[in-house]
């Protein structure tokens, strides 16, 4: 059995995949606004959760990128 957070859907894996590129989005961050990667980390760690508890696990990632993108006008 895996442990979830409270929201039901964040595995031990889904954890390990996420983290890497929202370190990195947050330490991008961090540099442009001169806030602490640490602090962006948790915030949007933070945002997730709450997300996720309050509407359910995010859709596939399928289901987000099989649609078509409008071309510009």
């Amino acid at each position: 059995m895996t442990k979830t957070d409270p929201a039901g859907w964040l595995t031990h894996d889904a954890y390990t995949a996420l983290r890497p590129p929202l370190a990195r989005a947050a330490a991008a961050e961090a540099v442009l606004t001169g806030l602490d990667a640490a602090d962006l980390e948790q915030a949007a760690w933070l945002r997730l959760l709450e997300r996720a508890k309050a509407q359910g696990p995010p859709p596939p990632r399928s289901s987000r990128t099989s649609r078509p993108v409008p071309p510009p006008m």
